[in-house]
């Protein structure tokens, strides 16, 4: 080349070079474009521009030309830039962004594969993993499908925006992660799937409709609408749900495929009918029908066009089984909405088999924990002309703890700045409230009639005893803070209700009110503000309301003679039951606890000792005499109007109900 060519050709380059500092992205880039043509002659000037320090946007445009002309510190410079320089400088992304595009495939996602492998990052929010799935899903390499489906979990919305962007490319990659054993995996692989709307999509999620997994088949039927046809897909979830693999949302989806709102054809009224007839709420595998589709089911029962001879026995069976509130309410309120079902008039006698069916379950439905299913209950037997449940209700609603003595007992379980000290007064004022209704107040109050005709139907007293064993199940399972004050509160309400009954009636419920009385439960009490940092936890037994509910009613039942039934829960193995006991032995006033309780007193160490010896201290008070005689009696100075000292052991004579009598016989008349 001669010196003017050289000359020339130098002249052309430096008039592009200066067109790298334009601000529009085509006049720059068709700048460089001109200087990679024109060649080696280049490469100078676009070094000096890699290290000019006044323009970030021609070093980036000078970093592509050196790349394209074969030069290695072009590409150096960008990945240097992209790892150390557009966190600190986000304002310089742009033309980092532009230059890796300009450079494409493949050496852009390549370079960009190494800076991946190197992050130690995994957040949606750090901006270069950010600006790297952005520049992937651009360019659409196939080679970095392996790098993101690597990190997917932990970039799951990055994920889900950039992977549809390779489309058919990627559904082999997210085919492999739907085998995959991590769950979270298998869902992220859906959720991206369903935004790729081609046969191959379709063909690998249709399998998942049989997923083992509750939670896959969940997210399926809305991934299988977005990629393939209707018919098909509704067909493919009706055979789903027959070979016994449902879910709230299959369900749903063939819902909204009806024509109009409140329609359900044939065929899914009777796929619905035959899941709740194989429904198994306590049947242990993940696998299966779930309660969520039963909960969609139901409310469709309402207006299925199937006969009432179908619909009814399957909704029997199902409450038989006893699948918990919400369910067993919807269950009533399909009773209540089909007047088909069980057509009740003024008298309960000229049913068919199955209609007696829906009436005693509706009876049992009354004596559920769950207050929302017996409500629902309620109102399905006062639409069948039966008013027994209402009344109950309305029974056991006037006898539950109330005003500001409840409104403790809800802020010891809820928590707060005070709960403790809340939760030693609502213990205090309870036993008070409940003494209140001591053996006689009880026979001088009144009842309404309707109250004592609700009280004789022979129904009520099976209602309040099973509602009182369903209570105290329930509570022994439940963690619930607020489930554990519902179950507490209705449990009281029945033993109150059980006490107020005819006492031949009220005995038959002593197994009954003897497990209340030996309820033990323990809750987490949170004290301080909620959420706040401040807030401490403390594990406080709460079922002491129970307790000295059952108490009060086997007093009310038994009188004097309860004091057997006291004595018994005073050796029982839970300490917080003979707690209640003492207290309930010194209510009592009966001298003959006196030997017990000294016993607990002897052993100073012992957490009850104090509580017993209040317990001495009351049944002293309630027989003065007692002070005189228990004095101790000795050989020589035994009088026949004093009492011996109870004894341990000896002759059957000596035995504890017969300890305290007289030295010698008193004189007959």
């Amino acid at each position: 080349m001669s010196l003017v060519e050289g000359a020339i050709t130098q002249a052309k380059v430096w008039n592009a070079y200066l067109r790298l500092s334009q601000n529009e992205e085509a006049v720059r880039y068709a700048a460089l474009q001109r200087m990679v043509e024109i060649g080696t002659p280049s490469v100078s000037t676009l070094q000096f521009a890699l290290k000019s320090p006044n323009s970030w946007r021609v070093q980036c445009c000078a970093a592509v030309g050196l790349h394209r002309l074969q030069q290695p510190e072009g590409m150096v410079f960008l990945t240097e830039a992209f790892r150390w320089k557009i966190v600190p400088n986000p304002e310089l992304l742009p033309d980092v962004e532009a230059a890796f595009l300009q450079i494409g495939v493949p050496d852009a996602s390549i370079a960009l594969l190494a800076v991946w492998s190197q992050n130690a990052d995994w957040r949606s929010e750090n901006l270069q993993v950010a600006t790297i799935c952005k520049i992937w899903g651009i360019l659409c390499d196939p080679r970095v499908l392996d790098a993101l489906c690597q990190q997917a979990q932990y970039l799951p919305d990055l994920f889900e925006n950039t992977v549809p962007r390779f489309g058919q490319m990627a559904i082999l990659h997210l085919s492999r992660m739907l085998r995959d054993n991590d769950i979270n995996r298998r869902l992220l692989a859906i959720q991206t799937l369903r935004h790729i709307p081609l046969g191959d999509s379709y063909t690998a999620l249709l399998p998942l409709l049989r997923d083992p997994s509750p939670e896959v088949r969940s997210v399926i039927p809305s991934a299988l609408t977005m990629c393939g046809p209707q018919e098909v897909t509704k067909r493919e979830i009706q055979e789903a749900l027959r070979a016994g693999f449902s879910s709230a949302e299959a369900i749903q989806c063939l819902i909204n495929s009806q024509p109009v709102s409140n329609f359900l054809d044939a065929t899914n009224a009777e796929i619905f009918v035959q899941i709740l007839e194989r429904w198994n709420p306590h049947t242990l595998t993940r696998s299966g029908d779930t309660s969520g589709a039963i909960l969609a089911i139901l409310p469709t029962m309402s207006y299925a066009p199937l006969p009432s001879m179908r619909v009814a026995p399957a909704l029997c069976s199902l409450l038989a089984k006893k699948p918990g509130g919400a369910i067993s309410a919807e269950i009533a309120r399909v009773f209540t909405a089909r007047p088909d079902i069980a057509r009740l008039g003024d008298s309960h006698t000229n049913f068919g088999d199955w209609e007696v069916t829906v009436y005693n379950s509706l009876l049992n439905l009354l004596s559920s924990p769950d207050s929302k299913a017996r409500a629902e209950a309620a109102h399905a037997l006062q639409a069948r002309n039966d008013a027994l449940g209402q009344n109950l209700l309305e029974l056991l609603q006037q006898h539950r703890p109330q005003g500001n003595l409840f409104s403790k007992f809800q802020s010891m379980l809820r928590g707060g700045p005070e709960a403790g000290q809340i939760a030693t007064q609502a213990v205090q004022q309870l036993t008070q409230w409940i003494n209140k209704v001591s053996r006689e107040a009880f026979e001088k109050q009144k009842l309404a009639q309707e109250r004592q005709e609700i009280l004789r139907d022979p129904r009520t007293f099976t209602i309040l005893c099973e509602l009182l064993d369903n209570c105290l199940d329930h509570l022994q399972r439940t963690l619930n803070g607020e489930e554990i004050r519902e179950l507490v509160a209705t449990s009281v309400a029945a033993i109150k209700l059980i006490a107020f009954m005819e006492p031949a009636v009220a005995k038959s419920a002593q197994p009954t009110l003897i497990r209340a009385f030996n309820t033990v439960k323990y809750g987490n009490i949170f004290e301080g503000a909620p959420g706040s940092t401040m807030q401490t936890q403390e594990v406080r037994e709460v079922g002491h309301i129970v307790r000295i509910a059952s108490s009060e009613a086997l007093y009310q039942i038994y009188g004097d003679n309860a004091f057997v039934l006291f004595l018994d829960a005073l050796y029982a193995p839970a300490i917080e039951v003979r707690g209640t006991a003492i207290a309930s032995l010194g209510r009592l006033g009966e001298g003959r606890a006196l030997s017990h309780l000294q016993l607990l007193v002897n052993d100073t160490a012992h957490p009850l000792a104090g509580a017993a010896q209040e317990a001495i201290t009351t049944i002293k008070k309630i027989n003065p005499h007692y002070m005189m005689l228990l004095r101790p009696s000795s050989a020589n100075a035994a009088q026949s109007d004093h009492l011996l000292r109870p004894v341990m052991g000896g002759t059957p004579e000596l035995h504890p109900e017969q300890l305290l009598r007289p030295i010698h016989e008193p004189p007959k008349p």
